[in-house]
């Protein structure tokens, strides 16, 4: 049986068209990742995300949470990209209604996070600023493998997103973070630091996430890449100030393209000779099977009082 005519004229058409993902796009990843790899992206993109939790491994075995959801109908698996603390569920669970939400034993959030706190590492005991914190998913999982120990500060300019940040905070147990609402680039007396770990998660053009945000592929421009570039160029340098001599700061983004990522990292370094590259991850949607993300962890190798 012949395709139908519609089918037979899409098929026909450009990558852009096929697929619906500006022409901008398209092109700038095949130059980078080749013509196939572009296309699986695209088609990724337009695919629905699952829900996938994280546990808290310290309140609740993984066995046992698959278990718990089995009994209440809920159909669950551990997640590939780290079987041991993410789960996937199928599409259309209610989260609230879902065992242990109420206890806090979980947060909805994707494993290409992990990528950006494994990297900053954050130790019982030290102090620690997440910069650009809400809704706050990162920030739980800081707190969670600090365990109560230390000071742990977020921050987040954004007023209308904090109370996300809270509610997470308070139903995961985790009263003792310090929240407020600041720029980093004027931080308040009590959340100015200096730090032994800096967290900075940049606000970008989301080309990583554009299954879950669609809308932002038709945001895409290279002037709107260029206005983004300069913010977190300018936001790098504002975090680096906070940082303790022989601490880390990590610079992550849900974005693919260089300019945000490997290439703006690369660059800033050339001009604040007091910090050092210590290691960066990337995931790439169709062969990691999670969120595209960037992160990289900076060493702080200046003296006290020297400048950034």
């Amino acid at each position: 049986m012949s395709e139908p005519p519609l089918q037979t004229a899409l098929a026909a058409q450009k990558p852009g068209i096929r697929l619906s993902h500006p022409d901008a796009l398209v092109e700038r990843w095949t130059a980078r990742h080749g013509e196939a790899a572009a296309l699986q992206l695209c088609e990724w993109n337009n695919r629905p995300p699952p829900l996938v939790l994280r546990i808290d491994p310290s309140r609740v075995a993984m066995d046992d949470f698959v278990t718990s959801l089995a009994g209440a109908g809920v159909e669950a698996g551990p997640h590939p990209f780290a079987p041991d603390r993410y789960i996937a569920l199928a599409r259309g669970a209610d989260v609230r209604g879902l065992p242990g939400y109420a206890e806090g034993l979980f947060v909805v959030q994707d494993p290409s996070t992990l990528a950006a706190v494994e990297l900053l590492d954050p130790q019982p005991g030290e102090s620690v600023l997440d910069a650009c914190a809400a809704p706050g998913g990162k920030t739980v999982a800081i707190a969670q493998r600090m365990k109560g120990s230390g000071g742990l500060v977020a921050v987040d300019v954004h007023a209308d997103r904090l109370p996300a940040l809270r509610q997470n905070l308070e139903r995961l147990r985790l009263p003792w973070v310090s929240v407020h609402e600041a720029d980093l680039t004027a931080l308040p007396a009590d959340a100015a630091g200096p730090y032994d770990a800096v967290l900075l998660d940049v606000p970008c053009s989301n080309t990583g996430v554009l299954r879950r945000r669609p809308d932002a592929r038709w945001r895409f421009s290279t002037e709107r890449l260029v206005r983004l570039a300069a913010t977190q160029n300018a936001l790098l340098t504002a975090a680096a100030a906070v940082v303790k001599p022989g601490g880390r700061l990590v610079y992550s983004t849900c974005s693919l393209e260089p300019e945000e990522g490997e290439g703006l990292v690369r660059g800033w370094l050339e001009s604040h000779g007091g910090f050092s590259l210590d290691g960066e991850r990337r995931c790439f949607p169709p062969v990691d099977g999670v969120d595209g993300a960037y992160a990289a962890r900076l060493l702080c190798n200046i003296s006290p009082g020297q400048a950034v």
